[in-house]
C-alpha cells in the first residue's frame, strides 16, 4: 500500500518535470528501535546481574564488553547496537537508506536495513541499480560511502560516484587525486554539470553530453 502511494507521487512528480533522470544523491541514518540498551543480552551464557522490580529492572553492565557479535536484544532481535559516530555513543537501531532526485529533491527510494558497517553502501547500490533507463547517472555521497567496492559497484551498473574523502584516521579508498577533487564536489555542483561521464568505457556513449 505504502509503496503503490509512493510510486504515485513519483508518476506525478515525473509528469510534471520535476525529476531528473540522470543526477542523484544518497545518504543513510541510524533509524532508533523500540529496544532499550538493557534489553541486550548475551547470546551465550547468563544474562547480566539485575535488581530492583521484574517488569522494569536495573541492569548493571559494568565490566561487560556488548558488541553485534555477542549480544542480543530480547524484545528485538534484529536491532543492533550501533553508532554514527566514534564519539557518539551506541544505541538500538536500524540503518535507513535515502535515494533522492538532485536537482528538485524528491526522494525517489528508500531502505530499511539492519544496521553495520556496509548496509549503507550496499543499500545504495541496490537502489542504484533499480533505476530505470540505461542512460548513465551520477550519485553524490558523503564520507561513510568512501569505499572501494562501493566506487567500482557504481561503475559497474554505469552509475559516476561523487564521494566526498574518509580521511579521518585513513587514508582514502579513492587513490586517485584527481578523481577525489572532481568526486568531493557538492550536491549543488553536481546538478549544473555538464561535463560528460567519463567511466566506464561502455558507459560513454550514453552519457549526458
Amino acid at each position: 500500500m505504502i509503496r503503490e502511494l509512493f510510486s504515485c507521487v513519483l508518476d506525478q512528480a515525473k509528469a510534471k518535470g520535476l525529476l531528473s533522470s540522470e543526477r542523484f544523491w544518497v545518504d543513510g541514518t541510524l533509524i532508533r528501535a523500540r529496544a532499550s540498551h538493557k534489553s541486550f543480552v548475551p547470546k551465550d551464557g547468563a544474562p547480566p546481574p539485575s535488581s530492583g522490580s521484574r517488569g522494569n529492572p536495573e541492569v548493571y553492565f559494568e565490566g561487560q564488553k556488548r558488541t553485534k557479535d555477542t549480544h542480543r536484544s530480547k524484545t528485538d532481535p534484529d536491532a543492533k547496537l550501533a553508532t554514527k559516530s566514534a564519539k557518539a555513543g551506541t544505541i538500538p537501531a536500524y540503518m535507513g537508506h535515502v535515494l533522492t532526485e538532485n536537482r528538485n529533491g524528491p526522494v525517489v527510494d528508500t531502505r530499511l536495513t539492519q544496521a553495520n558497517g556496509t548496509t549503507e553502501r550496499e543499500a545504495a547500490i541496490e537502489m542504484l541499480a533499480q533505476l530505470p533507463g540505461e542512460a548513465c547517472k551520477t550519485v553524490a555521497a558523503d564520507k561513510a560511502y568512501d569505499g572501494e567496492a562501493f566506487v567500482e559497484d557504481c561503475r559497474a551498473i554505469k552509475v559516476r560516484p561523487h564521494v566526498a574523502q574518509n580521511i579521518s584516521g585513513r587514508s582514502s579508498r579513492i587513490n586517485n587525486a584527481r578523481r577525489a577533487t572532481r568526486d568531493i564536489r557538492s550536491a549543488s555542483s553536481l546538478a549544473s554539470s555538464s561535463r560528460p561521464c567519463s567511466v566506464p568505457p561502455s558507459c560513454r556513449a550514453s552519457c549526458p553530453r
